[in-house]
């Protein structure tokens, strides 16, 4: 299936995949309406990244998939970074800081933060461009090591970062992608649909059913909703924004995966 893609030193190469464009999200769920958008869709493994190819606007896009948290998107980033990647966008959900963020907005990344680290930019081109669409709204993405589920957390945060004049929003793996683009002068974009508001609580226990290699373990998490029935309402209505900004992001990049095709160096 994917035989075709390999390189005489056994290497994955993209360009001879042809793919054009580079997306990457934490989860299949943030991707799942993407993957069905493309055309001639096939499968295959780098060594622990799961990704697909296909067309996209007659663009040939590979789709790939990390895993959750910082340490799985580095590792992800660099193998997938190592093939002949020419644009790097990056996709998923991620939770409000700024209270102007609703839920239904995507947030397109002028800047990537993370506690201790300089701030990364993201592909002017495609931001212009992204933009311009329909409740796209710039800001800045705060990249964290764990999820941030407080109404209290979120404030704090905010004034961490000196009420900044940009909309922020917190997720766990886009400065980590960005990093590893800068280091192979890889251009990249972040576009992410906003999950939570700032004025909401997430159930505490999400963060502690996360294993130690950042993934969720979803029994331990249904077993603690279980356990609070009060918390299954808002879980549920979690799950479905999750699956309609996936929607929201797949109809961008399809508009987007063009242009972004067309900045690779």
């Amino acid at each position: 299936m994917i035989g075709d893609f390999w390189g005489d030193d056994g290497g994955f190469d993209l360009l001879s995949a042809g793919a054009e464009l580079a997306i990457i999200a934490a989860q299949r769920e943030e991707v799942q309406p993407l993957l069905a958008r493309l055309s001639s869709r096939r499968r295959g493994q780098l060594q622990s990244v799961p990704y697909w190819t296909g067309g996209l606007a007659g663009t040939e896009v590979l789709v790939a998939i990390s895993g959750v948290g910082q340490e799985r998107a580095r590792i992800a980033a660099e193998e997938l970074l190592s093939q002949s990647v020419p644009f790097l966008m990056v996709v998923g959900v991620a939770g409000a800081l700024s209270p102007e963020l609703e839920i239904g907005c995507i947030l397109a990344a002028e800047e990537v933060w993370a506690e201790g680290a300089a701030a990364l930019a993201c592909d002017r081109e495609i931001l212009a461009l992204a933009s311009a669409r329909p409740r796209v709204q710039v800001g800045a993405i705060l990249t964290l090591d764990h999820i941030v589920a407080t109404v209290a957390e979120r404030a704090s945060l905010l004034r961490s970062l000196g009420s900044p004049a940009a909309a922020v929003a917190v997720d766990m793996e886009s400065w980590d992608f960005l990093d590893v683009a800068k280091q192979c002068a890889v251009p990249c974009t972040v576009l992410r649909a906003i999950s939570d508001t700032s004025r909401e609580n997430l159930p505490t226990f999400l963060e502690r059913g996360r294993r130690p290699d950042g993934t969720l373990n979803r029994g331990r998490v249904a077993l603690s909703a279980l356990a609070r029935p009060a918390s299954i309402p808002s879980l549920l209505a979690l799950r479905r924004r999750v699956r309609v900004g996936a929607e929201d992001l797949a109809e961008l990049v399809e508009n987007l995966a063009p242009s972004a095709a067309a900045v690779a160096p």
